[in-house]
């Protein structure tokens, strides 16, 4: 059963309520299959304390993350992380630091599945397996 690590964009979107697709295709999955990865929290807290409402910001980013699962950053990632940098350098296409870290959390684990807007960046990754629930159909 797939693990559903969900991207920077995919959580903005679904928190501001601008793609009635992400939001059908966050209610029909198992609530519990769903995780943010703790460098998407990092990302999302950097907004938030960027905006011209930091606190108000903060507190609704609070909210929307304690309805789910944020999933630490190590294990089997690191040499993931490791192996893709090193085939994506050589090739001549890297891929910024935290995505490929994002990406090599979900692929570190068999049932990982990364959910994102950003295909294009992410699909450069080896083996991980990826879903846009901007596509998905309502």
């Amino acid at each position: 059963m797939p693990r559903y690590y969900l991207d920077t964009n995919i959580c903005i979107y679904a928190w501001h309520r601008q793609h009635a697709a992400v939001l059908h295709r966050m209610r029909t999955v198992d609530h519990t299959r769903m995780v943010i990865p703790a460098l998407v929290a990092v990302e999302l807290a950097s907004g938030a304390m960027r905006s011209t409402y930091p606190e108000r910001n903060r507190a609704l980013m609070e909210e929307a993350l304690s309805l789910f699962c944020i999933e630490p950053w190590g294990g089997d990632a690191i040499w993931h992380y490791g192996a893709q940098s090193a085939r994506l350098r050589k090739a001549g296409t890297p891929i910024g630091a935290i995505d490929l870290m994002i990406g090599c959390q979900a692929l570190a684990d068999p049932d990982g599945v990364l959910v994102t807007h950003n295909v294009r960046e992410f699909e450069r990754i080896a083996g991980l397996r990826i879903e846009d629930w901007m596509e998905a159909e309502i």
